[in-house]
């Protein structure tokens, strides 16, 4: 039976960015081991797999007592960009007390990494975001669910924080804005982040791997109010849950944050973006079973 008392409100950290399990190349760990990590580390961790949904192993990791939340990667061997593959993982995540992040592409096809290749499935002539996109962000809008823009380039990123404001998301993850690959400075991601619906991320992996440094880092992460930090760990040589919070926080403290802004970032942020509200389960278990909209239903298309 699943411990109730697990909440991710209690928890010390929230790493809403992580990898395990059955990905498209190995992973440090399972699903279910890296639940085992972070309740040891009395945290919570959001899974994500290159190759689709991860909402159903985290259902099963919460059933077992283990503080895991999941999402889904709309990549080309998951089907592409369709607002049907997040209906999807919406019904293997059954209840949940985060909200799915549902990730625009990462990867064009297998093994094939590029933010620009990655972004063109995004673009259609214009050059604007393509139709399934715009559908994407309005079912998310309607069924309190996350976007991320995935490895997106700069201008799919721009292209995406105005389509969002437009339609009224509340609530887009820019993922590692400030690798290379996607192109973001300190400056231009401060502005592009005024858009309320835009949450920057900084991740442990890019300055692991020397794509920015701390201070820049924590730059980002101290001057943009809904910022949060990630590890995008999962890799084999990766560190433990554990090793991530002793790394970030000698990461945090290099950069100039003190503990309270290093819990703002790694804790308080993440919950305010992801945690659901406290509601009556009955209703959540009726509103969980009743008809999702479609485009169909002429509630997707922007005017």
């Amino acid at each position: 039976m699943a411990d109730t008392s697990l909440q991710p409100g209690s928890a010390r950290f929230l790493d809403a960015h992580c990898h395990a399990g059955l990905d498209e190349r190995p992973r440090r760990t399972s699903v279910i081991g890296l639940g085992h990590e972070a309740r040891r580390a009395r945290g919570w961790v959001v899974v994500k797999s290159h190759l689709g949904s991860t909402a159903s192993s985290a259902r099963q990791a919460r059933a077992l007592g283990l503080p895991v939340s999941g999402s889904v990667t709309l990549n080309p061997v998951n089907g592409g960009v369709h607002w049907r593959h997040v209906e999807r993982a919406v019904q293997e995540q059954g209840l949940s007390p985060l909200r799915l992040i549902a990730y625009l592409p990462t990867r064009v096809s297998i093994g094939h990494m590029s933010a620009d290749s990655a972004a063109s499935s995004l673009i259609s002539d214009g050059p604007k975001l393509r139709e399934e996109v715009l559908d994407v962000l309005a079912f998310a809008r309607d069924h309190d669910i996350v976007v991320a823009t995935g490895h997106a380039s700069r201008r799919e990123v721009e292209l995406i924080v105005a389509a969002a404001h437009r339609l009224g998301v509340p609530r887009l993850i820019i993922t590692h804005p400030l690798l290379p690959s996607v192109g973001f400075d300190p400056s231009a991601l401060l502005e592009l982040c005024s858009a309320e619906c835009a949450y920057a991320e900084v991740t442990a992996l890019g300055i692991r791997l020397g794509r920015h440094d701390a201070i820049t880092a924590a730059r980002v992460l101290r001057e943009l109010p809904g910022s949060i930090f990630t590890s995008d760990f999962g890799q084999p040589e990766s560190p433990t849950v554990r090793g991530w919070l002793d790394e970030s926080d000698r990461y945090l403290s290099d950069g100039g944050l003190d503990a309270a802004a290093i819990e703002t970032v790694r804790r308080i942020n993440p919950l305010q973006l992801l945690a659901v509200a406290a509601v009556d389960t009955e209703r959540k278990e009726d509103a969980h079973h009743q008809h999702l909209a479609h485009p169909d239903d002429g509630a997707f298309r922007e005017e």
